[in-house]
Order: C-alpha cells, then structure tokens, then sequence
C-alpha cells in the first residue's frame, strides 16, 4: 500500500465512527421517544392515583434499571412533602417523616423547581437532613410542576452507581416527571368529581348514585362470600323541611 492510499483509508475509517456514533444517537433519541410515548400512554389510561403510578414506575425500572424510587406530595394543610410512593424499603423508612419546603434536598427541589443531580451522594451535605435511603450511589429528585407553575410534589430516581446519570437524562426524567404532574392532578379532580357525585350539594346526603354503586359493591361481596344481602327502604315525606333542619 503506497503512503498516497493512506489519507484515504484514514479519512473512510473516521468518516466509517462518525456515521456509527450518528447511529448510535439516533437509536437512543428513538429508545426515548418510545419511552415517552409510552409513559404517556400508560398514564393516560387510568385516572385511578394508586395504579397510575406503579404502572409508571414498574416500566422506567425495567428500562432504566432503577433500583429505587420515592415520589414525594406536598400536603395542602401542612404544606410539607410526604412520601406518598416509592419502593418497600424507601417507603417504610420515610412513611413517617414529612419535610419542610426548603428543607433537605427534597425540600429544596420543591422550593425552587429546579432539578438536582447528586453524582455521589456521600459527597453532599445536602442529601439527607433525615431518614436513610439504602444501596444508593447517585441520586436525582425532579419537581412535579403545573403550567401555573404550582409544584405539588417531586419524584426521585434512585441509582446504586456513582456518575450513574447523563446529562440528558434530566431532559427525559424532567419529561417523564411533566407526564406524571398532569396525571396526578387529573386523577385528583376526577376523584374530587367522583366524592362530589356522590353527596348531595344541599342536604350532604348520599346520593341515589351512591346508593346504586355501594348496593352493588355489596351485593358483589356478600355473593362471593355465601353471605345474606337485604335493603331497608324508609320513604321520607316533608323533605323541604328535612333539609332546613340539616343546613340549620
């Protein structure tokens, strides 16, 4: 081979990387929209709280190889973060301890909305002010915030490896955390419509909804159960002045 050919087999072998490295990008920007895609979808599907999420989390584990994970509410009435899901062990450890805004690096997160990164949590002060997470090398925790810009909570990904997060993981969890947000306030309201249905607004008796919906709940368990169902119907008259006595 002549020292002429070398230039050209140099400039074929860098060009031969560069069109790899191109790929492998690609691969992993369409890995992420898949993602996406699909935690959307999935979020979408149930306006139940208790099942949303799990669903959520039991596909970013697989994916991403999450060991661990919290999500963390803020309490309208004490205005603290409570965890409200996360695996076993993070979830007894930390049931019983609440967080003040500002507070630790959860509270932090939820003071100014801002995703933050430990690399290596034995490194930062700011890591835990109290509680204990176990196996857990890096650490990311991403506000849960509203197009109004209200925070309501923030979700952590725990991993066992130090320098275990890229830098375009924040985009794809910060992402993720915009999907979880709507969904956890869709199922809110939709709850709230579900116990509003259920009383009436004037008097704050059950409904006839309510009635229809408890009686076949019931009727589904004693059936299951070998057991005996009956119904009491009391016909009440003068409801006009029933419901003056109630608000009275």
């Amino acid at each position: 081979m002549n020292n002429s050919e070398n230039p050209k087999l140099m400039d074929d072998y860098h060009l031969f990387i560069s069109a790899q490295r191109e790929s492998d990008a690609l691969k992993e920007r369409f890995f992420e929209l898949f993602v996406l895609y699909t935690v959307s979808k999935n979020l979408n599907l149930s306006l139940q709280l208790d099942s949303l999420f799990d669903n959520t989390i039991n596909f970013l584990k697989y994916y991403f190889k999450i060991e661990n994970f919290s999500l963390m509410l803020i309490d309208e009435e004490s205005n603290k973060l409570k965890v409200w899901k996360a695996n076993d062990l993070t979830y007894e450890e930390f049931k019983d301890i609440t967080f003040k805004i500002g507070e630790g690096i959860f509270g932090i997160v939820a003071q100014k909305g801002e995703i933050i990164v430990i690399q290596d949590v034995n490194n930062d002060e700011r890591f835990l002010s109290k509680g204990k997470i176990y196996n857990i090398g890096s650490f990311m925790s991403i506000p849960l915030k509203l197009s109004n810009g209200r925070i309501i909570g923030v979700l952590n990904i725990h991993k066992k490896e130090i320098n275990a997060f890229r830098e375009n993981d924040k985009m794809l969890f910060s992402a993720i955390a915009n999907n979880i947000t709507y969904a956890i306030e869709r199922g809110r309201l939709y709850e709230k419509a579900q116990r509003e249905s259920m009383f009436d607004g004037l008097t704050k008796l059950h409904t006839r909804k309510y009635l229809l919906e408890y009686s076949h709940r019931e009727f589904s368990r004693v059936e299951r159960h070998g057991e005996i169902f009956s119904i009491i119907m009391i016909d009440i008259d003068d409801t006009i002045s029933l419901k003056q006595i109630l608000i009275n």
